[in-house]
């Protein structure tokens, strides 16, 4: 059982790691050749001062990352620029203007957008849930 299991982890892990290798052909700098001082300078700079530097812990695991050459670069400065751009976006509820969001921003969309039957149906189905728990 154990040996299944072992392997099991093994096949996994190899799966995982070609997977995400294979589209950067198992090479780890973003360029083939070592001329690109853009892209160098982008790192250092804070993905090119477009968004700030990375911090907190997205630095910590893309720092983590790209000292031990765990995942190909280019993903990693993709990373950190996802981690960088969606930290503030222009946003609106209710007349108000925002660059944070609000929390409850999904629930009233939930209950703005879901046509009235289908909210009927599902509090009918919980109520039919909650008697067949009882009975």
């Amino acid at each position: 059982f154990l040996l299944r299991a072992f392997l099991a982890i093994l096949v996994s892990v190899a799966a995982s790691f070609a997977t995400v290798w294979a589209p950067f052909l198992f090479r780890y700098s973003a360029f083939s050749h070592t001329e690109c001082h853009q892209w160098k300078g982008n790192w250092d700079q804070g993905l090119g001062g477009l968004h700030g530097k990375l911090e907190g812990t997205p630095a910590l695991l893309v720092n983590f990352c790209r000292d031990r050459r765990l995942l190909p670069e280019s993903l990693l400065y993709g990373m950190g620029y996802a981690f960088l751009s969606t930290q503030q976006r222009a946003s609106f509820l209710h007349g108000n203007h925002g660059t944070r969001g609000w929390r409850t921003f999904f629930p009233y969309a939930m209950l703005v957008k879901t046509p009235v039957g289908v909210m009927l149906l599902s509090v009918l189905g919980a109520l039919c849930w909650i008697w067949l728990q009882k009975g």
